[in-house]
């Protein structure tokens, strides 16, 4: 759950929300009641128990709305995490003014700005304000975005935390880009220092953070290449509770209300390849649930886990993948998804077009053809593109008594083997109907280019998907 706001009472040279916003300073305003925006998280209307994480543009808990909506949502039966700087003495009282039995189910993530809090004189205050969460009964711990200007304090700062807590702080790399928009879309996930094997090493020896360890782990792996399982009604997804808009996973929106509509009618889907992120090394939240296919990390739970810090039942709570074999999305499924987002415009799919081929020429070997056949009934189609899938296609709806007038392709003078008649752009049949697509990328230039060459605005196009969907 996004707070609304960007109002904070520090200021850190790596902060992520100057990284990816514009940096005006704005008070938080939001546009439901409270009842409204804690019954909106209702189990009976969610289906069950979350754990909701509560972070703020700015300082998460300077907007008076968030203790009372935290409490709420605790009230509700949810595991909740506050990300805060922990600085604010009397917003930490409020917070833990309640029961017992709804503070085990609080989880108090403490962003620990160094240099901060040694300037303002936050320290003590600080951790202070941690130990008085622990005592009663909530789970809290430190962390630590491990940036440039923290570099000469690293053995100071473990020096503290072990001092006071016990241990070092829990920490990741610190994600850095040349603009908000790189942050976002960048060939390759920048770090500052650049987490070399030295520099890994050398942090993992000093703060032995299983959280470090598996966001490195994810700098490597390619978003875009890879299926997530984030924006599932069953899995996860961002609320931004000012205004109730919906995003599968940051920067990936999503049409529907979630404080406004019925949840029946939010068309929550997975991000698939969709990523909004250049990374998904700091989403481990979500990456330590198993949304992202083959991410192959610790469990959330055991990423924050040290004894005395995080309860035994919230960790119990958390020790949990999301996504395994038995739910994930269905390689047809995801193939589906994938021409969707390719008809959409959404993504461009050159980079997974081998994932896409194979899912399509195994969904043709079973695929029913009631539906081919009453969609090309009495069509004068032809199939564009015919590499494998294409060729596969063919038979298949030969196979089933459908008549294909020919193929296209660029490639055509190399193609022709005598079993179909195949064409080159110039050549493409002035009477036709319909044309299969079988590529998985270009589709709205295909589109364009072909009513051009034929002068028939009305010319059809469908898809694997439209085919057997």
């Amino acid at each position: 759950v996004y707070i609304p706001g960007t109002i904070c009472n520090i200021s850190c040279s790596y902060c992520y929300v100057s990284e990816c916003q514009e940096q005006d300073k704005r008070q938080a305003v939001f546009k439901y009641s409270l009842p409204q925006m804690i019954n909106a998280f209702d189990p009976e209307r969610i289906g069950g128990i979350a754990n909701i994480g509560v972070v703020g543009g700015g300082e998460t808990l300077l907007p008076k709305e968030v203790v009372p909506f935290v409490k709420g949502l605790l009230k509700f039966g949810h595991v909740v995490t506050v990300v805060t700087n922990n600085t604010l003495e009397n917003r930490i009282d409020e917070l833990l003014d309640q029961p017992k039995e709804l503070l085990e189910r609080l989880i108090v993530k403490c962003s620990m700005h160094w240099t901060e809090l040694k300037k303002r004189n936050y320290m003590d205050i600080y951790f202070s304000n941690i130990k008085k969460v622990l005592a009663a009964g909530a789970s809290a711990y430190p962390f630590l975005v491990i940036c440039d200007e923290y570099m000469p304090y690293l053995d100071e700062i473990c020096d503290k935390c072990v001092k006071e807590l016990g241990y070092p702080p829990f920490c990741t790399p610190c994600v850095v880009s040349d603009s908000p928009e790189l942050f976002f879309y960048n060939d390759k996930t920048l770090t500052s220092p650049e987490c070399t094997k030295e520099f890994v090493e050398m942090i993992d020896s000093k703060f032995h953070s299983v959280l470090f360890r598996e966001t490195v782990k994810m700098l490597d792996y390619d978003v875009h290449k890879n299926f997530c399982e984030a924006g599932r009604f069953d899995t996860a997804f961002i609320v931004e509770i000012c205004n109730g808009s919906i995003e599968k996973c940051h920067n990936v929106p999503m049409k529907g209300n979630f404080i406004e509509d019925d949840i029946k009618d939010i068309g929550f889907e997975p991000v698939g390849c969709t990523c909004g992120l250049t990374s998904c090394a700091l989403q481990y939240n979500f990456f330590g649930y198993g949304l992202p296919h083959d991410s192959n990390t610790a469990t959330y739970a055991d990423m924050i886990y040290r004894k005395g810090w995080l309860n035994e039942k919230v960790y119990n709570m958390l020790n949990v993948r999301l996504i395994d074999e038995n739910n994930k999305t269905s390689d047809e499924e995801k193939e589906k998804f994938y021409m969707r987002q390719i008809r959409k415009g959404t993504i461009q799919l050159v980079q997974t077009r081998g994932y896409l081929t194979r899912a399509c020429l195994a969904m043709l070997k079973s695929a029913d053809m009631s539906r081919p056949r009453e969609l090309l009934n009495g069509k004068k189609t032809v199939i564009y593109g015919m590499g494998s899938l294409g060729k596969a296609l063919y038979k298949k709806l030969k196979e089933a008594g459908i008549d294909i007038v020919c193929a296209i392709d660029r490639n055509a003078a190399k193609l022709r083997d005598g079993f179909l008649d195949v064409r080159d752009l110039d050549n493409i049949p002035e009477d036709i109907d319909t044309v299969i697509v079988t590529v998985s990328h270009g589709c709205a230039d295909i589109e364009e280019d072909l009513r051009k060459r034929t002068g028939r605005n009305d010319l059809s196009f469908c898809y694997i998907a439209d085919l057997f969907n």
